[in-house]
């Protein structure tokens, strides 16, 4: 009894002993569907509240729409969809464009993630001509009914706001240093700009169609192989001549 024990706190050591590398991976998310190289999306609904879901190096991601165009100013959801340009938003106000946009009522698209992932870089398939934008993050999924952008904002981990970002792609690599599983991405609104100050932000021209982003995400690989072979090796050689002696 005293073998088998002595040999299961062996190998307990050797589990400990085994190197694990952490490791980041960069997948770039295309949003747009233009008949070409589309990506595989679940729609779930055709309404305010449907979602977009897919996936991309592992990971998943689920998207929807929300809008301040309840009582007060309170969110709501808004109905998601894509196109050649990229995600839009098209929310509960009559005659409301197909943008993410503040022209009115300020939209955004929240995307949960599978795990946490950093957002290094967006890429707008169509702006206004003066396009600023917020982004936040959360631990976990935001609470929008009954809430403002305010409230919202109050309890994301990380926020900030980006102005006259033009079409095309843009690397957020150098501001952005946070993980989260939930991030909020849309047209500028005044609760996402962090307490240092405005620097000159607009509101009511903001629009873009999001047509994809960049994230990185660590990764932990298992032991490196030949090292945990030759390690589990010895520790079956071991094991077996203390019990042969036994």
């Amino acid at each position: 009894m005293r073998t088998i024990k002595s040999a299961k706190a062996f190998f307990k050591v050797l589990l400990v002993m085994m190197p694990l590398t952490v490791s980041a991976s960069e997948t770039v998310w295309d949003f747009t569907v233009d008949g070409v190289n589309d990506p595989t999306f679940t729609q779930t609904g055709n309404s305010f509240g449907n979602t977009l879901s897919t996936s991309n190096n592992g990971i998943d991601v689920t998207i929807s729409a929300w809008s301040n165009t309840g009582n007060g100013q309170t969110v709501e959801s808004a109905f998601l969809d894509t196109n050649r340009y990229g995600l839009l938003n098209t929310n509960r106000n009559s005659g409301d464009g197909h943008y993410i946009d503040n022209g009115g009522p300020e939209d955004f698209v929240l995307l949960s993630f599978s795990t946490a992932i950093r957002l290094t870089g967006v890429n707008f398939g169509l702006t206004w001509s003066d396009n600023d934008f917020s982004i936040a993050a959360f631990n976990s999924a935001p609470t929008f009914s009954g809430q403002t952008w305010d409230s919202v904002a109050s309890s994301a981990i990380f926020k900030s706001s980006f102005s006259q970002f033009t079409t095309g792609s843009h690397d957020l690599s150098s501001f952005v240093g946070t993980e989260a599983r939930y991030w909020l991405i849309g047209a500028y609104h005044a609760a996402f700009v962090p307490l240092l100050g405005n620097y000159g932000f607009g509101d009511n021209n903001d629009g873009f169609k999001l047509a994809g982003i960049t994230t990185l995400s660590n990764s932990v690989q298992e032991v490196n192989a030949p090292f945990g072979v030759g390690l589990l090796g010895l520790a079956a050689i071991f094991y077996m001549r203390r019990r042969q002696k036994a």
